[in-house]
C-alpha cells in the first residue's frame, strides 16, 4: 500500500452527526481526513488540502454536491480529475444518472454499508498512486 503516509481525503457534509459517524469509521484506516460543511468551503480548502478523493453529500446549503462537482470538473488539472464519491439519501436513478453525467465516480446511498465506502476509497487511492508511479517512470 502507501506505507505509513496517511492518504488525504476530504469529506463534504453539512450534518455534524453524520460527519462524526464517517470520522469514527474511516478514522481507523490510513486516511488523513479534512472536513468541509458545504461545496464553497470545500473549494476554498482544495488547494491547501490536496485530497486524493472527495466524499460529498448531495444536498447542502450554499453549494450543493451537484454544483461542487460541476465546478471541480471545470477547474484546471489536477483538480478537475479528483475522484468524487457522492453519499446521499436521494438515491433515485435520475439523480444517479445526472451525477454520472457530471463526472461523479461513485454514488452511494447514505444507508449503504460503510464497508462499500471504504472499499471505493481504497480502490480509488490505489489507482491514483499507480498513475503517479507510471507518470514518474515515463
Amino acid at each position: 500500500e502507501q506505507g505509513d503516509r496517511k492518504l488525504p481525503i476530504m469529506i463534504i457534509e453539512d450534518n455534524p452527526a453524520f460527519r462524526k459517524v464517517l470520522l469514527s469509521y474511516l478514522g481507523k484506516y490510513n486516511f488523513s481526513i479534512s472536513f468541509a460543511c458545504d461545496g464553497l468551503e470545500a473549494l476554498e480548502q482544495l488547494e491547501r488540502v490536496k485530497p486524493l478523493v472527495l466524499v460529498s453529500d448531495l444536498i447542502m446549503p450554499n453549494m450543493t454536491g451537484h454544483e461542487l462537482v460541476k465546478k471541480i470538473r471545470h477547474m484546471s488539472e489536477p483538480f478537475n480529475t479528483i475522484p468524487v464519491i457522492i453519499l446521499s439519501s436521494d438515491d433515485s436513478v435520475d439523480t444517479q444518472l445526472e451525477l454520472i453525467e457530471y463526472g461523479v465516480d461513485v454514488f452511494l446511498s447514505k444507508t449503504a454499508d460503510p464497508r462499500l465506502l471504504l472499499s471505493h476509497l481504497k480502490r480509488l487511492t490505489k489507482k491514483i498512486d499507480f498513475e503517479k508511479k507510471i507518470q514518474r517512470a515515463a
